[in-house]
């Protein structure tokens, strides 16, 4: 090496150790309120009550499973007993083995702390090294880095605990290497790209997404445009000196399109390896992820439209400031938040004026090296928008290019479309570093474009005044209102269980944001029946006896199945050791329900643990385990008249039929069945297999059919599929195929 090149390098480094050592200092400004309790309490809004804790105990699961030789992707400590896929859940594993260290010595809530305050750390440190990348000038990078780890959509993020889309840092990372790679046109750099798109992937599925739109975009704004005189392929990037190295001699005209087309093969050799490197690393979680969405075994809910409209961004939304501000923050919150998102708490889209003022001037000043940057912003406020064009209170109908990604294979499973901000941040960073260069360059009266002095850490004292003015600035307008703290305390009678005391049965049940079962879990790690995950598996457990009255929170009504009769059995066979009523999160109203369920499931049980916040149950043993049935998904609610009960059905309705003996057994199963407004086929299967079509008349006519079935020990599953229509009634829109208007399940002999 030189001694030029070796001064360069020196400069290089400690330029950015400063850096660093600065979003350090930052960021620990920014968590200082949680410093005192780092291991006890984290800081959000609202949101982070929930969320804060779904991703504190991911932060838990990843460290378990990892010391413990588990699948960090399968818990079986969720939605007992059948566990959780969280292939597609935002489990952020990258996060967990980041902090794997600090969560093993002082706990999950250390972890999650740890890495939050990273994610500023290291998205500054990404977000100048793509600055620097751009403008070569380290001051100007700083600001760079600086807009983009405090850019407000990060600080939402932080606002509302969702750790794996504060974690910004490796897309940053990617768009760093991918521009080196582009640039420079060295295998290492599309290797290095390859593995922190990879990472992103185990960071937020919804992150790689975005990453390949942008990759895209990238790919198409960088392709090589024709070679000069020079015989080097004019690509669009930056005037790094690692673009010119090439740049040998002049040849003749003849010769610069074979030039040309070898740097298209370079050009897509480097996507190639940058691609092929992601898939590699990812296979071992993007294929089980696909075959959960859309493999036979698929069990998560569909995405509701009107959710995707819900968390798109609105035209208007762009222009606001953010949400989170101390001053101004309340106001657009009760006025824009209110009018255009009504439903949702989490539409915080601002972009920051000062960002977007220093973006406009790289933009007007040093328009050839911002102008992609300014379109790669463009493309991320464009999918922010979501389906359809919403403007203030008006739903427009204009569709929009995120249209395109719902109908491409394992993309429909995304439902907040405006944390495409996060690309418009990525592509502000270098764009608002060139602000600062040429704003700089000016005050120190140097030429346009200059960006030797700009590196430089001796300035003018009047760079160093415009540079503060500016931080002042990005402090004032980006630094949000001190928030709360969501403490980790929990009863201390969870300290007394232990997982081989049996799954918990939580009253209320653990269903969407309700995180304390799994808050409560990181202290006794005993399975839980349900749990918050952000997707929400199939769990017909649900419906089961001695189950469901609690997971309803009310006496079991049904006497079709007779589950009253089955609660023990129910409880005994899927392991429930204890019930867990958390009688401080009962509405007042709902508790003469739930002391009529315990009643109902426990008639001369005593509490084995009681006080005014908690009481604990411990299911009793019975000698001999009893098989059983029950309704799965599919049925609606019983009905009744003075003379019969019934029980309609959707698309599917599956019967769950439970051989709690350790030899198969053989059953009879008897269904009345009719027909909604005219007769239907029926096609019912055992366990997916299907066993017979039967044609059902329609009512008032019915038809009783007639099963007997040898099932092997364990749980099944019955299924009756048919057509559905819309009920005609005024006061219901249900799509009906069936009617159940008598079973009846009898078990037979055991089988020798």
């Amino acid at each position: 090496m030189t001694e030029a090149g070796r001064s360069g390098w020196q400069r290089w480094f400690v330029g950015v150790l400063g850096a660093v050592a600065s979003y350090v200092v930052l960021a620990l400004l920014v968590f200082l309120p949680v410093v005192p309790r780092f291991a006890q309490a984290f800081q959000g809004g609202p949101i982070a009550g929930a969320d804060g804790w779904q991703h504190t105990w991911h932060v838990w699961w990843t460290a378990l499973a990892v010391t413990t030789g588990q699948n960090p992707f399968v818990t079986p400590l969720l939605f007992h007993p059948q566990g959780a896929l969280l292939y597609v859940q935002p489990l952020n594993v990258s996060n967990g083995l980041l902090v794997l260290p600090v969560t093993l010595a002082f706990g999950p809530v250390a972890g999650y702390n740890t890495a939050a305050l990273l994610s500023f750390v290291l998205a500054g440190l990404a977000g100048y090294l793509l600055a620097l990348r751009v403008t070569g000038a380290h001051l100007p990078a700083w600001i760079g880095g600086l807009a983009f780890a405090w850019a407000p959509f990060h600080m939402t993020r932080l606002y509302d605990g969702q750790l794996e889309l504060m974690t910004v840092q490796w897309p940053a990372l990617y768009a760093f290497f991918a521009l080196r790679a582009v640039e420079t046109r060295r295998v290492r750099d599309a290797l290095l790209a390859g593995l922190m798109l990879a990472v992103t992937g185990y960071t937020s599925w919804y992150y790689l997404l975005f990453l390949l739109v942008w990759s895209v975009a990238f790919a198409l704004l960088w392709l090589p445009r024709g070679v000069g005189k020079t015989g080097v392929a004019r690509a669009g990037s930056s005037p790094h000196p690692e673009g010119q190295e090439r740049a040998r001699r002049d040849p003749p005209l003849d010769q610069r399109y074979p030039q040309l087309l070898r740097q298209y093969g370079v050009w897509l050799r480097q996507w190639v390896v940058i691609g092929f490197t992601a898939l590699l690393v990812l296979a071992p979680v993007l294929i089980p992820a696909m075959a959960s969405l859309y493999g036979p075994e698929r069990d998560l809910a569909e995405v509701n439209p009107e959710e995707v409209r819900i968390s798109s961004a609105n035209l208007l939304d762009f222009a606001l400031p953010s949400y989170l501000h101390p001053l101004w923050g309340p106001t657009v919150a009760a006025t824009a938040g209110a009018t255009w998102h009504p439903l949702s708490a989490d539409w915080n889209v601002a972009l920051g004026y000062t960002i977007l003022a220093l973006a406009l001037i790289g933009g007007a000043l040093a328009w050839r090296q911002a102008w992609r940057w300014w379109v790669l912003a463009g493309v991320g406020m464009l999918f922010a928008l979501g389906p359809a064009l919403q403007v203030g209170p008006w739903q427009t109908g204009v569709p929009m290019p995120y249209r395109l990604l719902q109908a491409l294979p394992g993309a429909d499973f995304a439902r907040r479309p405006l944390h495409f901000t996060m690309l418009t941040t990525l592509a502000l960073a270098p764009l608002a570093a060139l602000g600062m260069r040429e704003v700089l360059a000016r005050v120190a009266g140097q030429p346009r474009g200059s960006r030797t002095d700009a590196s430089a850490i001796w300035q003018p004292l009047r760079s160093w005044v415009v540079l503060g003015t500016v931080v002042g600035l990005l402090s004032f307008e980006l630094l949000p209102v001190r928030w709360m703290l969501h403490d980790a305390a929990v009863h201390p009678y969870y300290a007394t269980l232990a997982p081989d005391d049996g799954a918990l049965l939580h009253v209320p049940p653990p269903l969407y944001k309700a995180f304390a079962p799994q808050k409560a879990q990181m202290t006794h790690k005993a399975p839980i029946l349900g749990g918050y995950l952000a997707r929400i598996p199939r769990y017909d457990v649900s419906y089961a006896p001695g189950i469901q009255p609690f997971w309803q929170m009310r006496p079991e009504a049904g006497h079709l199945l007779d589950p009253v009769g089955a609660a023990l059995a129910s409880l005994n066979y899927y392991g429930v050791g204890q019930v867990l009523v958390n009688w401080d999160t009962i509405h007042p109203e709902r508790r003469p329900l739930v002391e009529a369920a315990l009643a109902q499931v426990f008639p001369e049980v005593a509490p084995l643990y009681s006080d005014a916040v908690l009481g604990a149950y411990l299911v009793p043993t019975i000698e001999e385990a009893a098989s059983f049935g029950y309704f799965g998904s599919g049925w609606y609610d019983e009905e009744q008249n003075d003379t019969q009960r019934w029980r309609w059905m959707g698309a599917q309705g599956d019967i769950m039929l439970v051989n709690a003996a350790a030899t198969p057994q053989r059953v009879r199963i008897l269904l009345n069945l009719a027909s909604y407004a005219e007769p239907r086929d029926v096609t019912v299967s055992l366990d997916r297999v299907p066993l017979a079509t039967r044609t059902i008349p329609a009512q008032p006519a019915s038809a009783v059919r007639t099963l007997y079935l040898l099932l092997a020990p364990g749980e099944h599953r019955l299924s009756l599929r048919a057509t559905t229509a819309t009920e005609v009634s005024r006061t219901s829109q249900r799509e009906l195929s069936l009617v159940l208007s008598g079973i009846e399940l009898v078990w037979l002999q055991e089988m020798e």
